[in-house]
């Protein structure tokens, strides 16, 4: 009997069974939630009738459409599947890739200046950097890879050095242990842009070629990259800010959350000075099963449950926690009692901004034409900073493909000059040596501006007391509405369409003053006579399309809506100012109070219908 396969994902099936470039060992079988010491033979799959529920509900999502480029690249679950991360997506994404080079390139210039790869300690990581090294080996693309694993910081700075014409790293960041992902950058060290992507997208196919990884070893297709470009990071790391006085005074606790953090950040910290520094002993090894960190994302207090707890027991002035691929930075202070607070991404980026920017006037190193870069989703904290220094702020989309991104636009018009981009998921770059978010340098810029207030006779706390006077007090919220499966992205596309069409006209007491709509590159304000709503277009917004509205309010609060590009999950992003922080603290929690209200509503709505 011939099964009549009606869905999108039954067909992408049969196609992954059908294809002679996905490996045996991963097209034929495949275990799913429930039935993990089962493997299931996909290819004695006749009909549904007797499919259980689980095995449904994993195969639907694992082939309802193909691992797709988001604001980082491919991410996604590992498991068998066309979107999923597995040693067949990463091929044909790597041949993608070649095929994109070999069109901007000469054969010549593949062949000898090619790409550079490193990855993480997550499970995978090193058999997928050598999957797509031998891809590009096979397209005549010289490889050189990391021999080890590093930290995406590193990765992004090899490439300019080595003269490469493309970086790939291996990493899902921070994301659960059962996620992996591949990001791409350009020759200049940043992430791609979305044209690129666009074009890569286009090179992209269900066929890919390799060669055997040892044989191209011998042939130094594939050659390793010399450990000294860690020792060049660290000096030029340095270089930036000269090791403050005091540094060795400045007791630091550090977590690495299971990840690749320990090995540079211990060093570079030494180097600074920074020679009392006391680790989390559970986190500082790599372990792929984040054992003590599930969710090891530093920018939750909940991960960083066992460093604060070193910290208070260890009397630390300042407490340090990168991600596992170390591109994040989490920050702990103590208060003057001594009880210790962790800083959010938007506070983090004010306090470093408030540091860069004065260190770089005072040591004249601030250019005239000095630009900042946050992302559309971050408080407005470092506007006021940087107006204060004469120094232009400038927006971009989320994620650092556009907050770097917008470094390559400041030359090409020469306009600014690029000084420092931040976002409020604790993401940090400072200066040019990386040009990524790295959570490395801004573990040493932290650690200086600890011992240079100290010196000065003041604690981490008071310096973050005399920003807040000086700039006003934040308050703010992230709600994280986590929704898996097709049917998650369905109802985050609803609640989008609502607010699009529906949103709230006043708001913790405040009147709706504008909006603006960054899918359609509009902003505008709505009138309302009681019956009708109408839409009065006031502006343009010169970015790239990117599914976000904004909702600005009269007292100057505001809130955001975004769908993560990299995670199965909708964000709303909102922010209040006051006097005090008390003050903006109750004022936010009204604001996520109506808005949290709004969006229970459209869920009984939504599954209604």
């Amino acid at each position: 009997m011939v099964t009549k396969w009606t869905d999108k994902w039954q067909e992408n099936l049969q196609s992954w069974l059908a294809c002679p470039f996905v490996p045996a060992e991963l097209r034929d079988s495949a275990s799913f939630p429930g039935n993990e010491k089962n493997i299931v033979d996909l290819r004695e799959i006749k009909s549904e009738t007797n499919w259980p529920k689980e095995l449904r509900d994993y195969l639907s999502d694992a082939f309802a459409a193909e691992l797709s480029f988001g604001t980082a690249g491919l991410r996604g679950k590992m498991g068998v599947g066309l979107n999923r991360m597995n040693v067949y997506t990463v091929a044909v994404a790597s041949q993608g890739v070649a095929a994109w080079l070999r069109s901007k390139y000469s054969a010549d210039r593949c062949s000898e200046a090619g790409v550079v790869i490193g990855y993480d300690t997550r499970h995978n990581s090193q058999l997928f950097a050598e999957v797509a090294a031998t891809v590009f080996a096979a397209n005549g693309v010289a490889v050189a890879l990391f021999p080890t694993y590093c930290q995406t910081p590193m990765l992004a700075y090899a490439i300019r050095p080595l003269q490469a014409l493309a970086g790939i790293m291996v990493t899902a960041s921070h994301n659960p242990a059962v996620y992996n992902g591949y990001k791409l950058y350009g020759s200049d060290g940043i992430q791609v842009g979305q044209e690129e992507v666009d074009q890569i997208t286009k090179f992209i196919s269900t066929e890919y070629t390799a060669v055997d990884f040892e044989e191209a070893l011998q042939e130094q297709q594939i050659s390793y990259v010399h450990q000294t470009i860690e020792r060049d990071y660290i000096e030029k790391t340095i270089h930036q800010l000269t090791p403050p006085v005091g540094a060795g005074g400045i007791k630091i606790a550090y977590t690495a959350m299971h990840g690749t953090g320990a090995k540079i950040v211990l060093p570079l910290l030494r180097a600074g000075g920074f020679t009392n520094v006391v680790t989390v002993k559970e986190q500082i090894e790599p372990d792929g099963d984040f054992p003590t960190a599930p969710a090891p994302n530093p920018e939750f207090p909940k991960a960083t449950v066992l460093l604060r707890e070193l910290a208070a027991k260890e009397k630390a002035d300042l407490a340090l926690a990168t991600d596992p691929d170390a591109d994040r930075l989490a920050v702990v202070i103590p208060d003057n009692a001594g009880e210790y607070h962790q800083l959010t991404g938007n506070q983090t980026a004010a306090f470093l901004a408030d540091y860069w920017l004065s260190f770089l006037k005072n040591n004249h190193k601030l250019p005239a034409n000095a630009a900042i870069v946050k992302s559309i989703v971050t408080a407005d904290l470092g506007r006021s900073i940087a107006a204060t220094f004469g120094v232009h702020l400038e927006e971009s989309l989320t994620g650092f493909k556009d907050i770097c991104g917008k470094i390559r636009e400041f030359q090409a018009n020469s306009t600014y000059e690029y000084v420092m981009g931040y976002e409020e998921s604790i993401g940090y770059a400072l200066g040019r040596n990386v040009l990524d978010k790295d959570g490395c340098s801004a573990a040493y810029i932290f650690a200086h501006a600890a011992a240079s207030y100290k010196a000065q006779g003041l604690s981490l706390w008071d310096a973050w007391e005399g920003i807040c006077r000086k700039y006003g007090y934040l308050g703010e919220t992230t709600l994280n509405i986590v929704r898996e499966g097709q049917i998650g992205k369905k109802f985050m596309a609803y609640v989008m369409d609502h607010f699009r069409l529906e949103a709230p006209l006043t708001l913790a007491g405040s009147k709706l003053d504008y909006f603006e709509d960054f899918l359609s590159s509009y902003r505008g304000k709505i009138t309302y006579d009681g019956i009708t709503r109408s839409i009065i277009k006031t502006g343009v917004i010169n970015l790239r399309s990117s599914n976000v509205m904004r909702y600005h309010f009269a007292d100057g609060n505001w809130y955001a809506l975004r769908p993560s590009g990299t995670e199965p999950k909708l964000k709303v992003y909102l922010y209040a100012s006051a006097d005090s922080q008390a003050a903006a603290d109750a004022k936010v929690k009204v604001m996520t109070d109506e808005v949290q209200a709004v969006i229970d509503a459209l869920e009984a709505k939504f599954k209604e219908e």
